[in-house]
């Protein structure tokens, strides 16, 4: 299911048109998904368009998150 919610969430996402809580969401849906790589790629996207604290408000735990994955691969 989560490699569903993930594709979905990534056929209609525009970083630049959408507000950052979509874009956090596809980066947890990317997780969950088991797509590590593909979540710091979309939060690198994401962090173009918005700022950490901006992110951090929504989600205090995904940058570290991502941070974290990508120092376990």
């Amino acid at each position: 299911m989560h490699q569903e919610a993930y594709g979905l969430g990534l056929g209609h996402w525009v970083p630049s048109k959408h507000v950052p809580e979509a874009g956090v969401q596809l980066v947890r849906a990317a997780l969950d998904a088991g797509r590590h790589e593909d979540a710091d790629k979309h939060l690198q996207e994401l962090l173009a368009h918005t700022t950490n604290d901006d992110i951090s408000a929504l989600d205090c735990e995904l940058i570290a998150t991502v941070k974290r994955t990508r120092l376990q691969q």
